[in-house]
């Protein structure tokens, strides 16, 4: 058996004065929902109507009065544009004047008048009323499509036998008939003109119908019962429904759509409740101690008279059903992903789809997120995408991502400094670390970065490494004032917290007049090394080279003279880097002259003191990531 909806209520006071506010009802004229209400300055006095509109069931607005004239106005109806009401020619009399109020232009019009008159209700263009003595009343309809003409109402019922309590809605109109001493519900199709009895039982009472859409609904009292119940029927099925039946006093049932409300002595006093025909399901709407009565129900608004403050005041109540929490007994469902969190393989991660790749038995969103791969550092942004600006030193800014720099200088009376050197604005006199060459459009010069050169410099490299030449900072911000980088060289050492497969490290401005090459040394846990060699291509050049080096945790590149450092890629180890296998250790014996080395040529030896690139392993062992 499956758990019941929960209804929510919200309930708003309408009217707040000292006078007598009754027979509410509901409509909305395109702009707004609004409740039609009469007012009384006391209870026996001559009532006016008036309107409230409302946003969301609240009030909004101050409400207006429709009418102000000597006549009684009273027992009101709303549909669309239109409000409708009896105009009574005085207090305590039955004649009068049934009006048709537009509310968008103001303007009121006569429908009809009789000596006895009441009840108008309205639907679409459709008004009905009843018209003559309690006994030999009858019903009267009236097409709005007729005003401007000289066509009067017809009479659609009665007066014999007499009629009572008439409803319309988009399909039917329905009212009681008195006939053989007994009252019954009686339905008019509104698109043929067919009239049918609904009811027809000797020992029963019917009174109060209402109608929408297929349905019919009214209160039932068995001749001499201490109690009335609620009935409805489907026209178009015959479905019958008992919708109250619980020894109470269950009376004035309206219906809108998928809701029947009505007002119950139930619990004592007269409280408001709503019935689902979607579900069979019964939600008591009102528990005040006071009396709640007179509703009129649409859409998911409810109305009622409430006497609670003294005087009878127009409240509303907002209707919304809550399904019930199919996990509530599952262990909830943190995530709100639909997937209750006793099934959930991933119950704090949103996974509808619950994804489950390696059918671990683990949603996909939960398993640990596999390395990022390649990871680039390139000193453009620190782990939190903030901008380096140039002139900062660079040491510990990605300590959490496991990474550290630090540098040494060739020159004993230079600071051991990494700085953060702006390619696209070179300072210092250092155009030969600009980015892109000249011929490409920068401010880099130099022979090596030019066009057609192998070290062509033909793209912004923002910012790059140096080796700091000093660290002045007169102006106290934080930043070397004119970074440029020390002509002696030196060295910037890499170390990570975890080993890492090196892919590629860009280099820039290893120029001729630096005698020999660079050289990649990587060095294992065993004392072997492997070399990769870094071939001079000239000034303002630059080069990416692949290191291919698995399980490194530390990497030193050593410059002779200028030079920086603008890019390295790296995967945590076991991650998705593409690594050559592991080379032996070997040296390259090419011809290393000056013409070899401007054209990306080898090198003759490793002379000591020459630029070299080194990266320690630890071992060739992976770290395993699961």
């Amino acid at each position: 058996m499956g758990w019941a909806d929960t209804l929510v209520v919200e309930e708003f006071q309408v009217t707040f004065s000292t006078a007598y506010e009754t027979t509410p009802t509901l409509g909305n004229d395109g702009n707004n929902d609004l409740v039609v209400f009469t007012v009384r300055p006391n209870g026996s006095s001559a009532g006016d109507i008036w309107y409230q509109r409302l946003v969301g069931g609240a009030p909004v607005g101050l409400p207006v009065q429709v009418t102000s004239a000597d006549t009684d106005d009273e027992l009101n109806d709303v549909w669309g544009d239109h409000i409708v009401f009896t105009a009574y020619d005085a207090l305590g009399s039955t004649s009068g004047t049934i009006m048709l109020y537009e509310v968008s232009t103001g303007v009121l019009l006569p429908l009809g008048s009789a000596t006895s008159m009441q009840e108008p209700r309205i639907h679409g263009h459709y008004v009905v009323w009843r018209e003559g003595g309690t006994y030999s009343s009858q019903v009267m309809l009236y097409d709005l499509d007729w005003l401007g003409t000289a066509l009067d109402p017809i009479v659609i019922a009665g007066p014999l036998p007499p009629t009572f309590q008439v409803q319309i809605s988009s399909r039917f109109a329905v009212w009681i008939e008195y006939e053989g001493g007994q009252y019954d519900v009686v339905v008019r199709d509104l698109s043929d003109a067919t009239t049918l009895a609904m009811t027809a039982s000797s020992t029963t009472d019917e009174s109060s119908p209402s109608t929408s859409e297929a349905w019919v609904v009214w209160s039932a009292q068995e001749h001499g019962a201490p109690s009335t119940d609620i009935f409805a029927m489907n026209v178009d099925t015959w479905e019958t429904r008992t919708v109250a039946q619980n020894g109470a006093y269950n009376l004035n049932p309206s219906v809108y759509g998928d809701l029947i409300a009505w007002e119950s002595t139930l619990n004592g006093n007269m409280d408001v409740f709503v019935y689902r025909l979607s579900t069979g399901e019964t939600f008591q709407v009102t528990d005040d101690p006071a009396d709640q009565y007179l509703n009129d129900i649409f859409a998911e608004l409810v109305v009622y008279a409430d006497n609670r403050n003294g005087a009878a005041d127009i409240y509303l109540s907002t209707l919304e059903f809550v399904a019930p929490d199919p996990c509530a007994d599952l262990g909830g469902d943190t995530d709100e992903d639909g997937v209750c969190d006793d099934a959930d393989n991933c119950p704090f991660n949103l996974n509808p789809a619950q994804a489950d790749t390696d059918s671990d038995g683990v949603g996909d969103i939960c398993d640990e997120a596999p390395p990022q791969c390649p990871m680039v550092l390139d000193f453009d942004l620190d782990p939190a995408d903030e901008t380096l600006a140039a002139g900062t030193i660079a040491s510990e800014q990605w300590a959490a991502a496991g990474v550290h720099l630090s540098c040494a200088n060739n020159n004993p009376s230079h600071p051991d400094a990494c700085l953060v050197f702006d390619s696209a604005h070179p300072t210092g006199g250092d155009v030969d670390l600009g980015t892109p060459n000249r011929a490409f459009g920068g401010p880099g010069i130099g022979a090596g970065g030019g066009l057609g050169m192998h070290g062509a410099n033909a793209d912004s490299l923002y910012n790059v490494l140096i080796v700091a030449e000093d660290k002045v900072d007169a102006d106290g911000d934080g930043l070397i004032d004119d970074p440029d980088d020390e002509a002696a060289g030196g060295q910037f050492r890499m170390t990570f917290d975890d080993p890492v497969d090196i892919s590629t490290v860009k280099i820039m401005d290893i120029d001729l007049q630096e005698t020999g090459c660079a050289l990649v040394v990587v060095t294992d846990a065993g004392g072997g090394t492997i070399v990769r060699e870094i071939p001079v291509m000239g000034d303002n050049s630059v080069q990416e080279l692949a290191i291919e080096v698995p399980a490194a945790i530390e990497m030193t590149i050593d410059f002779v003279a200028s030079g920086a450092v603008a890019e390295v890629t790296y995967c945590p180890s076991g991650g998705n880097a593409v690594l050559a296998a592991a080379p032996a250790i070997r040296s390259n014996t090419a011809d290393m002259s000056p013409s070899n080395n401007a054209t990306a040529g080898g090198c003759a030896a490793v002379p000591a003191g020459w630029a070299v690139v080194s990266v320690l392993l630890l071992g060739l062992r992976r770290r395993r990531h699961h």
